[in-house]
C-alpha cells in the first residue's frame, strides 16, 4: 500500500492511499535519447511502440502471467527515474530490451535496478544480444 499526499494550494490539501498490485513482469526499453538513436538526423526522427515487447507481454500474459511495460524511451526517462517506475511494479522479473545502439544504456538500467532491488531477476534480450551474444557478454 502507497500512502500520498496531494495538495492542491487553492482548494484544499487531502491524503488518500491505494494499493500497487504486484506484476509477474515488467518489459522496459532503456532511456534513449534520440540524438542517441539517429545522430545528425536526431529532428526528423521517431520514436515506434515496443512491438516487440507488446508481443512477449502478451505471450506471456497467455500463460497466466500479469505483465507491464515501461517504454523509458517514449517517456523521456532517465536512467534512475526508469528504475524507479519499474520497480514501482513491484516485479518479480524484469525484461530489459536492447538494440546495438541502446545496449549500453541497458546494462547501466539493469546495474541500476540490481543496485536498488537485488532480489529481482533480471533479464537482458534483444537484437544486439540475440545478434552477438558472445561479443555482448565479454
Amino acid at each position: 500500500q502507497v500512502k500520498i499526499k496531494v495538495i492542491i494550494p487553492q482548494l484544499c490539501t487531502f491524503n488518500f492511499a491505494f494499493y500497487v498490485p504486484m506484476v509477474d513482469i515488467v518489459f522496459a526499453t532503456p532511456p534513449l535519447a534520440m540524438s542517441e538513436r539517429y545522430g545528425a538526423l536526431a529532428p526528423g526522427g521517431s520514436k515506434l511502440p515496443p512491438l516487440g515487447l507488446a508481443l512477449l507481454a502478451s505471450i506471456v500474459r497467455g500463460k497466466g502471467f500479469s505483465t507491464s511495460i515501461v517504454d523509458a524511451e517514449v517517456l523521456n526517462l532517465t536512467t534512475p527515474e526508469a528504475a524507479r517506475k519499474i520497480l514501482d511494479h513491484n516485479p518479480s522479473w524484469i525484461g530489459i530490451t536492447a538494440v546495438t545502439m541502446s545496449v549500453h544504456n541497458a546494462l547501466h538500467l539493469a546495474e541500476t535496478i540490481k543496485t536498488m532491488a537485488p532480489q529481482v531477476s533480471t533479464i537482458l534480450g534483444g537484437v544486439h544480444l540475440t545478434a552477438l551474444p558472445q561479443l555482448t557478454m565479454e
